[in-house]
């Protein structure tokens, strides 16, 4: 789990391959995030808290950016080519 630097959202990510996004006030969750394919394990909030930041389990990381918090870039490992075999 981690807040925006203001306070004003907290995101949570977990075993169900999604972030929720919440309001910490009101105690209330104001959506989800969905794309990755497996645990979401790593969250971060820019300093202006207008991006989020997600890595998972499948080696991917997405940057979720406004205003319905939309990916805006997607990063995945890319396959070795000879992975596993002796050089």
């Amino acid at each position: 789990m981690i807040y925006s630097p203001d306070g004003s959202l907290l995101a949570s990510g977990g075993v169900d391959d999604a972030i929720g996004v919440w309001d910490p006030g009101a105690r209330v969750r104001l959506g989800t995030l969905e794309g990755h394919g497996a645990n979401v394990n790593a969250l971060a909030f820019s300093p202006d808290g207008n991006l989020l930041a997600s890595g998972s389990g499948d080696t991917s990381a997405i940057l979720w950016g406004p205003p319905e918090r939309q990916p805006v870039a997607q990063l995945r490992r890319a396959q070795q080519r000879g992975a596993g075999r002796g050089l």
